[in-house]
C-alpha cells in the first residue's frame, strides 16, 4: 500500500481554538501542534500555552541547536539564564515592541505566558527525545508542581529589571 505525501499543511482559527482547548484541559497548561514528522531536519511547530505555565529552563547544546520563537498572540517573557540560574536577560514578546526571540546554541532559557499565547517554533531536528534538551538542574522538575507558581513570580519579578532594551533605542 503506497502511502500519500502530503505537500501543504495549514493552521488557523479553528486548529488555534482547539489546541487552546487542549492546553487548557492539560495538566501542563500548554499543547503543542507539530507541523513537521519526528525525522525531519527542521522542527516547527504551534505551541498553545495558558497563563503561568511553567516551562522549566533548559538550553539545546548537544547537539547544538538554535530555537526561533515568533509570537502569533499573547504575551510571553523569554527568560535566559546563566550556568547557576541566575537571569542574565529578559525579553517581553507582546506583538508590538517584539515578535520575534531567536536563541543561540546552549543558553538556559524560559517561555512564561503571562496572557492565554500561541508562539510558533522552529528548530533544528531530527527530534530525538534524549538529546532535544537538558533541563537546567537547578530549577524545579515538571513535576514539582507546588513549586512552579512561587519560581515563576520570583523569575517575572527580577526578570522586570533584566528587561532588554529595545535595539536602536538610545
Amino acid at each position: 500500500m503506497k502511502m500519500e505525501k502530503i505537500f501543504l499543511q495549514t493552521f488557523g482559527k479553528k486548529e488555534a481554538a482547539s489546541l487552546f482547548q487542549e492546553a487548557a484541559n492539560s495538566p501542563r497548561k500548554r499543547k503543542n501542534y507539530n507541523l513537521h514528522q519526528l525525522p525531519d531536519t527542521v522542527q516547527r511547530f504551534f505551541n498553545a500555552m495558558m497563563p503561568f505555565s511553567y516551562v522549566r529552563p533548559h538550553r539545546h547544546l548537544n547537539p547544538p541547536k538554535t530555537e526561533t520563537f515568533v509570537l502569533l498572540s499573547g504575551r510571553v517573557w523569554v527568560i535566559l539564564f546563566d550556568d547557576e540560574g541566575n537571569i542574565i536577560e529578559a525579553t517581553l514578546m507582546d506583538g508590538k515592541q517584539v515578535s520575534v526571540v531567536d536563541l543561540l546554541p546552549g543558553c538556559w532559557h524560559t517561555l512564561i505566558p503571562i496572557t492565554k499565547s500561541l508562539t510558533f517554533e522552529v528548530k533544528p531536528g531530527p527530534y530525538d527525545p534524549a538529546t532535544d534538551k537538558e533541563f537546567a538542574p537547578w530549577a524545579p522538575t515538571e513535576e514539582e508542581t507546588h513549586l512552579h507558581h512561587k519560581t515563576i513570580r520570583q523569575w517575572l519579578a527580577t526578570a522586570k529589571h533584566k528587561k532588554r532594551p529595545l535595539q536602536g533605542a538610545s
